[in-house]
């Protein structure tokens, strides 16, 4: 495109001239570099923001220059920098020229400085070692159920990796241990031997620094469990028990960390089966039989403690009592309530047999303060004794065949009001 530039004299009677412009610059377009804030592991990027535009609309190219720290880098000619090229500190410039073939555009810069990328934490091993520091082989690696039984006098290292965008950075690493959840004094990458216990939780956590920064805290947990106690066997005697046996369980159990070992007996007592069923439970070795119904069936079931843990639950087979049951006496009543010097004063028991058989009952009355006997009736008649005398009355039911156990009341006599 030909442009042509007139001008007339006025008045001075010259020709016109003509001056012909055969191509004009293109402008400069508009450029942008991001990110505005860089750090090392970022690539730049060259944005055209408003492009450029040429006067004669010709066709444009674009051209790139990168400078680092103004020293201008001749193989860069993209409109990216890849991350592994920069390093924290230095200033980035990009200069872009657009070119109609013949001319160029003035130049439009924009420039960032590169920030320190933060290291991070990558990974966490964690190794049994020996006292040389060597590692042991096939071993797994600490975790949060660990039998420390199973690494007697070794010791736990630490080897952490670190990932940081500043090649030229030297990464260092801090170490802070937790135990039960109390900041421990360690701050080295190996605890040892001596330091753990079982029972205990223990949290590692791993900062690195790469100079200028420190990364996020990298945390890792592991623990040492304590080896739970096993019941082997358990053993109930007699075998065949009936009603008003004593009947022993014995139960033998082992520890793989040989802890002594206390083992803790409970007997289920039950008649009948479903819902309907009466369970009974008591704690101890011995089961004294005498207060259960024939027919009754008695289980044993042992637990074994190692001083910081229960052992699972063992529990024997079931056995079924024999023989007749026991009576037993439920209460023993003295009336009149208010025992007067004089009046006749009657006891009475009630009982229960589980067989269902008739109960008899047998009354012996006695002065509480020497134990004489005044009487094996149920009435007494208290003419002749005095005033403060403590009579007690002791009852034995009998099913036909056995007693049950005695059961007693008492009251003080007291004298007759004259109002």
């Amino acid at each position: 495109m030909l442009w042509l530039v007139s001008s007339l004299l006025l008045g001075c009677g010259e020709e016109e001239k003509t001056i012909e412009f055969s191509n004009l610059p293109p402008f400069s377009p508009i450029v942008d570099l991001q990110p505005s804030v860089p750090y090392t592991n970022d690539d730049l990027e060259a944005i055209i923001v408003a492009p450029s535009i040429d006067p004669d609309d010709d066709a444009v190219t674009l051209t790139y220059l990168w400078y680092k720290d103004d020293v201008l880098q001749e193989d860069q000619t993209g409109e990216t920098i890849a991350a592994e090229l920069t390093d924290r500190g230095e200033i980035w410039t990009v200069a872009v020229i657009s070119n109609d073939g013949s001319l160029d555009s003035a130049d439009t810069r924009r420039s960032v400085t590169i920030r320190n990328s933060l290291p991070s934490v990558d990974v966490v091993a964690l190794q049994w070692v020996d006292v040389d520091g060597t590692p042991i082989a096939e071993t797994d690696a600490p975790s949060v159920d660990s039998l420390l039984i199973d690494h007697e006098d070794q010791n736990i290292m630490v080897s952490p990796t670190a990932i940081d965008g500043d090649s030229s950075d030297e990464i260092t690493f801090t170490y802070e241990w937790e135990v039960d959840g109390v900041i421990s004094a360690l701050t080295e990458d190996i605890l040892l031997y001596e330091e753990m216990l079982r029972g205990q939780d223990w949290i590692l956590r791993v900062t690195a620094n790469d100079g200028l920064n420190d990364s996020e805290v990298y945390e890792v947990s592991f623990g040492f469990v304590n080896e739970k106690p096993v019941v082997d066997s358990i053993t109930v005697t007699p075998a065949e028990p009936e009603v008003g046996d004593e009947i022993l369980c014995e139960a033998t159990a082992t520890d793989g960390e040989e802890d002594d070992i206390t083992i803790a007996y409970t007997w289920t007592v039950s008649i009948g089966d479903g819902e309907e069923a009466i369970v009974s439970q008591e704690e101890g070795e011995i089961l004294d039989s005498s207060v259960y119904a024939s027919g009754s069936s008695v289980v044993c079931t042992a637990i074994a403690n190692d001083g910081m843990d229960d052992s699972d639950p063992f529990s024997s087979d079931a056995i079924v009592l024999t023989g007749n049951s026991l009576p037993v006496i439920d209460s023993v009543t003295i009336t009149p309530e208010e025992a007067l010097v004089g009046a006749s004063l009657t006891c009475e028991a009630m009982g229960t047999d589980a067989d269902g058989d008739s109960l008899i009952y047998s009354y012996v009355w006695t002065l509480d303060a020497d134990g004489s006997e005044l009487g094996t009736e149920a009435i007494l008649d208290t003419s002749g004794m005095t005033v403060g005398d403590v009579l007690v009355c002791t009852a034995i039911a009998n099913d036909g065949d056995v007693d049950s156990a005695s059961s007693e009341a008492s009251v003080t006599l007291i004298e007759e009001s004259t109002e």
